[in-house]
């Protein structure tokens, strides 16, 4: 494998074989365009260097603009079929979001409802809604593709794991639910343009805790799937928030979705 420098990468370059960040872990598959926010969060890693046995495509060695899901695949039948699922499953949840934000409790049903379909589609479509994923430039605000894709990976991570139905089940609704907290920060704070006050930081990062209300005591959830939402910004060498937890002493669904979110 050759390797690329980071600073030579520009939003939108393609390769015709799968890039890599190391010897295990892909950045993007052959044919997929890399994402400004995947080139800013390599430096934020400070990874100097990616990986690929792939040639550039040049005709797609270009900024790439935020789409729509439906302005970017093919309109075969299936395609077409798998992209309408998609944006269903973020319609319903984005509908759920309205309420609580709202301060309007929606039905467990509903909420439920999202993560079998979830739960169900992966199992038999799990590659197509990764494409979709992949394919997808999300709008930094829009929260409901973000719960829906962590979610999805989530699940996809917990099948790998080989968890237990009901335990994907529950990992799949703290994913899903795990920044409904946000809905209780100012938007004003939210979508601030440019670097946070340190009382500003501080407010956001409250946001694990008011997620934990929510599905605790609004939503009436069991303790394993609030803990997931309360605990998915704690970090593995303990520099985390909100209670600075460490290890093995954060719960396994919130390392999940902790990675899955990123």
């Amino acid at each position: 494998m050759r390797e690329v420098r980071i600073e030579t990468l520009l939003p939108g370059m393609r390769f015709d074989a799968p890039v890599y960040i190391d010897d295990r872990n892909i950045l993007v598959p052959p044919g997929i365009p890399i994402k400004a926010k995947d080139i800013e969060r390599l430096k934020r890693w400070e990874v100097m260097n990616v990986m690929t046995d792939g040639r550039l495509i040049e005709e797609q060695a270009e900024e790439v603009k935020p789409a729509a899901v439906s302005d970017l695949f093919e309109r075969d039948d299936q395609e077409n079929e798998n992209r309408l699922l998609y944006e269903s499953i973020v319609d319903r949840w984005r509908s759920v979001m309205d309420d609580i934000r709202r301060k309007e409790r929606p039905g467990k049903e509903a909420i439920d409802g999202v993560v079998n379909e979830i739960y169900l589609n992966v199992k038999d479509k799990k590659n197509e809604l990764v494409q979709l994923i992949l394919k997808t430039e999300q709008a930094a605000d829009e929260d409901a593709v973000n719960a829906v894709n962590c979610a999805v990976i989530s699940v996809i991570t917990g099948m790998n794991m080989k968890m237990i139905g009901h335990k994907i089940l529950a990992l799949a609704t703290g994913a899903l639910l795990h920044d409904v907290g946000k809905v209780r920060i100012s938007e004003k704070i939210l979508k601030k343009v440019g670097d946070l006050t340190t009382h500003e930081l501080q407010v956001v990062r409250t946001h694990p805790v008011y997620s934990y209300t929510i599905i605790a005591k609004e939503l009436k959830y069991p303790e394993e799937i609030a803990q997931t939402a309360l605990y998915h910004h704690e970090r593995w060498d303990g520099k985390g928030y909100p209670k600075g937890l460490s290890g093995e002493s954060i719960p396994p669904a919130a390392r999940v979705v902790s990675v899955a979110d990123a």
